[in-house]
Formats: structure tokens, sequence, C-alpha cells
């Protein structure tokens, strides 16, 4: 699924996302998205709220920051939003560190929360090459949960 709020690294979606605030869909109205697209957000916020919230209590106990958009940077990002088929997690570096280093440390640090992520429960894969996600970790639920 394309992102519908045209992604930037400027992204500034709320990270607790149980409760959306109603100014933001009238922000999402008043700039020209269509209802549809706002109805797909919010079937998608509430299908993956609980996966969410897991997903970061386990990479917060396991050692890792939340990436901060509006702050330095640097940490795990979870872009719940985005796809239909899971939930993606990708690397962020420091906003000073992005451009020398950045895609070497995706390169690292993908399949390192791809690893953690598996150990603590999660069904959870690298998106394959030729994917607009390819390098990020899809995680579609807990190992072993009842698919829906």
């Amino acid at each position: 699924m394309s992102d519908p709020f045209l992604r930037s690294s400027g992204d500034v979606i709320p990270p607790a996302i149980r409760s959306v605030p109603p100014s933001f869909h009238d922000m999402l109205r008043e700039a020209g998205v269509p209802q549809e697209h706002i109805d797909e957000f919010e079937a998608l916020r509430e299908r993956w709220s609980d996966l969410v919230a897991d997903l970061g209590r386990a990479l917060e106990n396991s050692g890792f920051a939340r990436h901060d958009p509006m702050g330095e940077g640097g940490g795990y990002w979870i872009c719940w939003h985005l796809r239909d088929d899971g939930v993606m997690v990708t690397w962020a570096v420091t906003n000073d560190r992005s451009v020398e280093f950045g895609d070497a440390m995706s390169a690292i640090m993908h399949p390192t929360l791809m690893a953690v992520l598996i150990e603590c429960g999660f069904e959870a894969e690298l998106i394959p090459e030729g994917d607009e996600d390819a390098g990020s970790v899809l995680v579609t639920g807990h190992a072993g949960a009842p698919p829906e």
C-alpha cells in the first residue's frame, strides 16, 4: 500500500497511535486528503494498534530507543500506516550522521532488529529486494498467534 500522506523525513505522525486527536483528521481534510484515505489510515491504526504497542515495549525493553523525528533522531521507527500486510520497523540514524552512515547503519540494524523481534516472539522478516520498502523489517504478528 502506498503512503497516502506523502512521507518525508519530517513525518510527524504521532507515535501514540491509540488516540489520534480529531484535529489531526481536520488537518488531513484541510490538506485535501480524500476521506477514503483517512478511513484507510484509521482502519490500519485500529488493526495494528496492539501489535505496535507490543513492538514498542519489546524494543525498548531490549535497549533500543524510539526515533524522534523532531529531535536528534537515531533509533527504531514503527511505520504502522504504510502497509496492509503488517507493520514495518525501520532504523533511523542520528541527523548528523545520516548522509555518511545511513545506508551502512540500516544494512546492519534492520537484520539486528529482525533478530531481536523474532527472539521476542514476533513473526518478522526482511522485506525483499524489489519491494518499495526493501530491507526494512515486516512484522505480521506474534509467533504462534492465530491468523486474523
